[in-house]
C-alpha cells in the first residue's frame, strides 16, 4: 500500500500559501521535521495528526487519503431526506 500522507500534507501547506517554514513555526514544531513528515522519512504520532487536521481545515481521513466507501444501497440520511421532499411535495399539492 502506498501511502500518500506525505504528498497530501505538503500539497495542502502549499494550497494554504504558506512556506515549509511558516507552517512549521505554525505547528509549533522544527521545519527539518515537517520536511521530514512531507517526504516521508519520518512518521508522526496521532495527537499530531489532529493538529494537522486542524490546521489544513480536514479530516484525518483526508490526510491519510483515505477514500470514502459507500455501502450498497441508500445511506439513512439519504432516505430521510427523501422522506421529506415526498412530504414536502404533498404538502404543495394541497396548497394549490
Amino acid at each position: 500500500m502506498i501511502c500518500s500522507f506525505p504528498k497530501n500534507i505538503s500539497e495542502l501547506r502549499k494550497k494554504k500559501g504558506v512556506s515549509q517554514k511558516q507552517a512549521a513555526l505554525d505547528l509549533g514544531i522544527s521545519q527539518a521535521l515537517l520536511s521530514h513528515y512531507e517526504k516521508g522519512i519520518r512518521e508522526c504520532g496521532l495527537d499530531f495528526l489532529i493538529t494537522l487536521s486542524n490546521y489544513y481545515d480536514v479530516s484525518v481521513d483526508a490526510l491519510l487519503g483515505k477514500k470514502p466507501k459507500y455501502k450498497k444501497g441508500e445511506s439513512a440520511k439519504a432516505k430521510a431526506l427523501k422522506k421529506i421532499i415526498s412530504e414536502a411535495e404533498e404538502l404543495l399539492k394541497t396548497l394549490d
